[in-house]
């Protein structure tokens, strides 16, 4: 975990982090004209979580592997072990809290953890950071179409990575977004958070 997080996460924070400030500085100048210093700082931060999430959630497994299901490069790559998952239905769980109540049961320890509330963990700072950066995710329906949207997405990647496709993984990233814009609402009451969207 620890080794992920300084080979994978940080690289990836600082690249994604470095990148998107010489983007916008070089390039959408007149967009940062209308911004101001600690804004830029947060869509920044964003950038840098956002590669973070998506290398954390797009990382290849190998859980489906040991079940002796062909996922490499010999058999056509990634598109064939997506279509041999999508018809023997290996890795996919479409019946909601079932994987939840399962890691209740027999889990314990950093599985359960990471599986549960590092789904919910991992979430939470998009649900803020969507609410406080841009005005139209004060609106919840489309709060809730962009978590539903982005969760969606990720979880139909993750057939073609070799990782498990859950629907309550859905379930669990909508309570950490949902999470989030809750910490906003709360957090605007006592700081000045209004100014940052745009």
């Amino acid at each position: 975990m620890i080794r992920f997080f300084f080979l994978r996460l940080l690289p990836s924070f600082i690249l994604a982090f470095l990148a998107f400030a010489y983007i916008r500085t070089q390039y959408f100048k007149g967009l940062k004209k209308k911004s101001f210093y600690k804004r830029e700082l947060v869509l920044y931060f964003f950038a840098g979580y956002l590669a973070c999430a998506l290398v954390s959630l797009l990382t290849p497994g190998t859980s489906l592997e040991n079940q002796g299901l062909v996922t490499g490069a010999s058999q056509s790559g990634l598109v064939y072990s997506a279509l041999t998952r999508l018809k023997t239905g290996q890795g996919i769980s479409l019946k909601p809290f079932t994987t939840i109540l399962n890691y209740h049961k027999y889990s314990r320890g950093l599985a359960s953890f990471l599986n549960l509330w590092g789904n919910i963990i991992l979430f939470i700072p998009y649900g803020f950071l969507l609410k406080l950066l841009f005005k139209k995710y004060q609106s919840s329906r489309a709060l809730f179409a962009t978590l539903f949207l982005t969760t969606v997405f990720i979880e139909s990647a993750q057939l073609f990575v070799n990782r498990s496709v859950d629907i309550d993984d859905v379930i669990l990233n909508l309570l950490g977004g949902f999470i989030g814009a809750l910490l906003y609402r709360e957090g605007k009451k006592i700081f000045p958070l209004k100014k940052y969207a745009r």
